[in-house]
């Protein structure tokens, strides 16, 4: 029988083909077998030996799954060690290209979070192989976007919504422990191309015209999931955890490559909202395409720039690290001012803020109090309000205060909002209360910003007197302005209309005071705090103008409230606490038109409503009385509602307390009511007496 060229040829190339396909399926079935009968040390003679070397070199793309395979599958610690001492090899001595194809796509199907840290060695080893002062970015593109992609994917452990010392437990939490050592483990891999930059010996070329920066955003994307939700924890003693250990490396080497860590502040992003976060399901760290070919040169450019993005959390949490937790802090150039730190930052704590993990959340709080401690009192101005970062910092503390769980980020929030006041001058506190007062509804809160109009307005009235003292020592048209502070939003038209604001009642004499009963209270102190003062003022000014008429006038004065009526002695008919920045006067017509105004909407409604809801709850704590408790034991009429979940019923005896709480809620804020009365009947007695 004849055969022809073209089948004999045909032959020797199948024949050919399949002894390829057995060789390699021989070395990675010898590989694998060896591994599975713990024959670690005979595997690594196998693939070290002389005669595997072309074949190691030429197969890698078959070897390295085999591997990867088996890796994935591997429990013992021996065998993880082995079969990483067998990657190391093959990246050691094939392709580097064909070898980093081929660790990338097994990267994209790795679950395993131990045995994943076998593969950063192997990959590390085949990119130092190709560090020059020349280099292409493109392998270590890849590689960098692969090892973060992974840390995002990460799932987060549980923060068991823990509190001062006993977050410490946390770090022995078997998930916390296992996410610390792979942290560190990626930390360890991004070091060795680090010291190679700081050694000048890597430097890459074409789209990184700054290889130092670029390294630098690199090493930032750590300070993102998981280490913005784990505890960083430090004390006084020396005591840390890994997590500190970790964190406290990564900003010397930020620093080392970047030297001044303000730099930085350029990427901060001061949007309202956080920028468009990547998809990360969306083509996930693509590095081949189908045909197993390389990437364009546009996805190249997205990997250079994706990795140049700096992450807002990311940014945050290193800041944290730095001012908060105090690395690296000598780091800082004295020149930045504490206010210029502050404002810059904001973005990034409301970042923080706005997350819903405690740990994110609780980081953020002590990063604005870091911040916030060594700006002086009253030294921001009201322009810097027009970030709109201070708007969301305030309605994200606000949600924080009222709805948080964790007890210790409540007050913490709450001790920093009573500082960040203070930082503010007159007219940045007016205008950020005045947007309060519109935009918040919580009662418990609108109480704390009414009484903190209160003490501002105090404040500002004790601070006309020191003035008006202080200006005595200077003479006629000496500029004061930078030694008189700004008061004048707490006097005047001003002041009123945050009262108004204060103690406007949302539904008339139908509001529910008891759900508002904390802003009802505190805008009645207010009131009742202008009206006393206005009418002690009134009297003492009609007994220093009697006293006037038959003595000499007063020279020297023994306490500031005789200062302040000394002050007031030029014009009986210009009375006002609240008209200018110049003197303290009382005008009779407008104090008569704010008291009939607050009747009318105030105090002549809240006398109504509360009378019906009084007669209301009594009937129901009767009702209480006299029925007998439901058969079944479980239909209550009460319904308790925290944050739009309704808490189990009630017995009956809880109910009657429920009900004698709420009828004492309204005897106090009757009380207060009542003493408001009297204040306003007596101030308009006063203006009565004057006017004769």
């Amino acid at each position: 029988m004849e055969i022809s060229v073209e089948e004999g040829l045909t032959d020797v190339k199948l024949s050919h083909v399949m002894d390829t396909d057995k060789a390699k399926v021989d070395l990675g079935s010898i590989l694998w077998d060896l591994v599975d009968a713990a024959k670690y040390e005979e595997a690594l003679v196998e693939i070290q030996n002389s005669k595997n070397k072309e074949r190691v070199t030429n197969d890698c793309m078959d070897i390295i799954p085999v591997l990867t395979l088996k890796l994935q599958e591997s429990e013992d610690i021996l065998a993880i060690e082995c079969l990483e001492g067998l990657l190391v090899h093959v990246s050691n001595v094939a392709k580097v290209k064909e070898v980093m194809i081929v660790f990338l796509e097994e990267l994209q199907a790795f679950k395993g979070k131990e045995n994943y840290r076998a593969l950063l060695r192997p990959m590390q080893v085949a990119l130092k192989r190709q560090v020059s002062r020349n280099c292409s970015p493109t392998l270590h593109c890849w590689a960098f976007r692969s090892v973060l992609d992974h840390m995002a994917r990460m799932e987060l452990p549980s923060d068991y919504n823990l509190e001062g010392r006993e977050r410490k437990l946390l770090d022995a939490a078997p998930a916390v422990m296992a996410l610390s050592d792979h942290l560190q483990c990626v930390v360890d891999f991004f070091k060795v191309f680090y010291e190679d930059i700081i050694l000048a010996k890597l430097i890459f070329s074409n789209k990184i015209p700054n290889t130092n920066f670029f390294m630098a955003k690199t090493l930032l994307k750590l300070f993102d999931k998981p280490l913005t939700f784990l505890d960083v924890y430090s004390n006084k003693k020396g005591d840390e955890n890994t997590v500190y250990r970790t964190s406290s490396k990564l900003i010397i080497m930020i620093i080392r490559l970047i030297k001044n860590p303000i730099k930085l502040f350029s990427e901060i992003s001061y949007k309202t909202s956080d920028p468009k976060k990547k998809n990360i399901n969306k083509k996930e760290n693509e590095t081949i395409d189908k045909e197993g070919e390389f990437e364009s040169e546009d996805d190249e450019d997205d990997d250079v720039a994706e990795l140049l993005n700096a992450s807002q959390t990311s940014l945050a949490t290193m800041y944290y690290c730095m001012f908060s937790q105090n690395m690296s802090i000598e780091s800082v150039p004295c020149v930045y001012s504490s206010q210029h730190k502050f404002l810059s930052c904001l973005p990034l704590v409301c970042t923080l803020l706005s997350k819903v993990e405690h740990l994110a959340m609780h980081k953020g709080v002590l990063l604005a109090r870091s911040l916030i401690t060594h700006i002086d009192n009253r030294s921001m101005p009201a322009a810097c309000l027009d970030s709109p970062s201070h708007y969301q910092l305030s309605k994200l503390l606000v949600n924080i205060m009222t709805y948080t769980e964790n007890k210790e980020i409540r007050l913490c929030a709450l001790s920093f909002y009573r500082t960040y006041i203070t930082k503010l001058d007159y007219d940045a506190v007016y205008r950020l209360f005045e947007y309060l007062l519109q935009s918040q509804t919580h009662a418990g809160f609108l109480g704390f910003i009414i009484t903190e109009i209160k003490q501002n307005s105090l404040l500002s009235l004790k601070e006309k007197i020191i003035a008006s003292e202080f200006s005595d020592g200077f003479t006629k048209g000496e500029d004061l302005s930078r030694t008189v502070p700004s008061y004048s939003k707490f006097t005047g038209q001003s002041l009123w209309k945050l009262v108004y604001l204060a103690c406007h009642l949302p539904d008339g004499e139908r509001t529910d005071f008891l759900e508002c009963g904390d802003k009802v209270l505190s805008a009645l102190n207010l009131v009742l705090f202008l009206l006393i003062r206005a009418t002690n003022h009134l009297q003492k000014q009609q007994q220093q103008t009697s006293t006037q008429q038959t003595e000499q006038p007063v020279t020297s004065l023994e306490n500031d409230e005789a200062t302040y009526s000394q002050a007031l002695h030029q014009s009986p008919s210009n009375f006002s606490i609240h008209q200018s920045a110049q003197s303290i006067t009382f005008n009779p017509p407008q104090m008569l038109q704010h008291v009939a105004h607050l009747r009318k909407e105030l105090l002549t409604p809240m006398q109504r409503g509360l009378q019906i809801s009084r007669e209301h709850y009594e009937l129901k704590l009767k009702d209480l009385s006299e029925s007998s408790p439901p058969a079944d034991g479980n239909k209550f009429d009460f319904q308790v509602n925290v944050s739009d979940s309704i808490l189990p019923g009630l017995d009956p005896g809880q109910e009657k307390k429920v009900v004698a709480s709420a009828l004492c809620r309204f005897d106090l804020i009757n009380c207060v009511l009542a003493r408001v009365e009297t204040a306003a009947t007596e101030l308009m007695a006063t203006f009565t007496i004057m006017a004769k």
